[in-house]
């Protein structure tokens, strides 16, 4: 194989490589959540999640907010609200699922495990494949 030919196929090699791992920041979805104030917020389909949650958080009124799901994974993301035994709202949150009603259930499960004695309702829904959004 001849020297040009290796470095073009070296530079696809590398194109292909950012091009990659670009898509996987993309496809980012965080979910932050106050246990204090109850105040909660998400972001999706954007470069840095994490960071736009959890500054979303406090805004909302969040004085310690937590990280409560992550994930590189495009998909379907949903929330879920229920009440604990003292009447404070509890989360169930669900991310990168590849279909609405398994990221539903699984949130309802999530929301019961953070000690939720009432029934969840959704509260908030995404497909991260779309448009960028924040909440």
């Amino acid at each position: 194989m001849n020297n040009k030919l290796r470095n073009t196929l070296k530079a696809f090699i590398l194109l292909g490589v950012f091009f990659i791992s670009g898509q996987s920041l993309y496809s980012q979805s965080a979910v932050y959540f106050c246990t204090q104030s109850g105040a909660y917020s998400y972001c999706y389909a954007m470069n840095d999640a994490v960071a736009c949650a959890e500054a979303k958080c406090y805004e909302y009124g969040g004085s310690s907010p937590i990280l409560l799901a992550f994930t590189n994974t495009k998909g379907n993301g949903v929330i879920v609200e229920g009440k604990n035994a003292d009447g404070k709202r509890v989360l169930g949150a669900a991310v990168g699922y590849g279909d609405y009603g398994a990221a539903f259930d699984r949130a309802v499960l999530e929301c019961y495990y953070a000690g939720s004695v009432t029934i969840p309702i959704q509260v908030a829904q995404w497909n991260d494949g779309s448009d960028t959004n924040t909440n």
